[in-house]
């Protein structure tokens, strides 16, 4: 954020270092006014609402320019060692001014890669939010897949619950009626066996009587044949 300002405080510094070398002499007056503006101009923007490395920044900076403008202030000091001075200071302020940059673009490397990185990373977080909405898509197919499957095979069991009642009414009511078949026949056979034990006993009888009656034959004169069995 300093490199601009500082390099154009490194201009003017050395700007008024040439001509004062080359003149022979330091304009003290007319630098002492630029170094003043500049501490103004800094004191302007630690009064702004900058944030707090722009102010940070500005505050060595306007502490340099008032160290540099006591030295050239100071009477027991000689234009040569203004001129050194400011010289020290100017190489001074390359030397900062090269680390600063060498900051800036090594910051600008790590931004840049943490940028990439960044992009990387949404990426990769779209793609897992892509698989994640499709993974719950297909809980809730398969939640609706189970609720049809549950509510069929409750039908199905309804259903063949139903048959197998029908089946069990319809095979009970096939038995009561074989059996009602049974037992009439049963008593059919039982009436027909005493209608046969009926008539065994009255063919009987008559045999008795037919052979009581052939004994009495002889003396009446008539006989009776037995029938063949």
């Amino acid at each position: 954020m300093g490199s601009p300002e500082a390099a154009q405080q490194q201009t003017e510094v050395h700007g008024g270092q040439q001509q004062g070398q080359q003149q022979g002499t330091v304009q003290q007056p007319e630098f002492l006014a630029i170094v003043h503006n500049k501490i103004t101009e800094l004191e302007h923007t630690l009064g702004s609402s900058g944030n707090r490395a722009e102010k940070e920044s500005a505050k060595n900076r306007k502490r340099a320019l008032k160290e540099v403008e006591r030295f050239l202030e100071n009477r027991a000091h000689t234009p040569d060692d203004k001129v050194n001075f400011l010289q020290t200071k100017c190489t001074q302020m390359i030397t900062d001014l090269h680390r600063v940059e060498k900051g800036f673009h090594e910051a600008q490397s790590k931004l840049d890669a943490m940028t990439r990185e960044k992009d990387k990373v949404q990426f990769e977080l779209k793609k897992t939010n892509a698989v994640r909405d499709k993974l719950e898509e297909l809980c809730r197919q398969l939640q609706r897949d189970n609720r049809e499957t549950l509510e069929t095979a409750r039908r199905l069991r309804e259903e063949d619950a139903a048959q197998r009642q029908a089946l069990q009414v319809k095979f009970s009511g096939t038995v009561s009626e074989v059996n009602a078949r049974m037992e009439e026949q049963h008593a059919d056979r039982e009436r027909q066996q005493k209608v046969n034990e009926d008539l065994q006993a009255k063919l009987l009888e008559l045999m008795g009587s037919m052979d009581s009656y052939n004994k009495l034959a002889p003396t009446t004169g008539l006989q009776v044949h037995k029938l063949p069995p």
